[in-house]
């Protein structure tokens, strides 16, 4: 019969191949995005460019208040990987509805945004400086 500890590390092996998984094609599809918004963008800029170059001179104020808000807005700088990785993060923590768990995974999002460390557990698999 397989051990309790065996079966754990199993899963854990199962989990942590997933998650490896998830974020490469979470890596694809982000690349994909930024292209669409790339595309995106130079497709606003060349109807607008078409738009100023058919309403001549002096008819390009006219154009541009007519159309009021109905611009579709630019995509904005698209934030790096980290930062991508950060908000993504936080929706997921957002989705989470154990409370515990939550707190928990926040508390581990800010030591990993911070760089701190927990002390290692020590021979009793308690950590240093830690009361329960």
């Amino acid at each position: 019969m397989p051990s309790v500890m065996g079966l754990l590390e199993e899963r854990e092996l199962a989990a942590r191949q997933r998650v490896e998984s998830l974020r490469e094609e979470m890596d694809q599809l982000m690349a994909v995005l930024c292209d669409a918004e790339a595309t995106w963008q130079r497709m606003v800029i060349t109807r607008e460019t078409v738009s100023e170059v058919l309403s001549g001179p002096g008819e390009l104020d006219a154009v541009e208040a007519s159309a009021g808000d109905a611009r579709p807005a630019m995509p904005g700088p698209r934030p790096g990987k980290a930062e991508r990785d950060i908000w993504q993060a936080i929706s997921l923590l957002e989705s989470v509805t154990d409370l515990l768990l939550r707190a928990r995974l926040q508390a581990a999002l800010i030591l990993q945004l911070s760089g701190a460390t927990l002390p290692a557990p020590d021979a009793s698999g308690m950590r240093a400086g830690v009361v329960s």
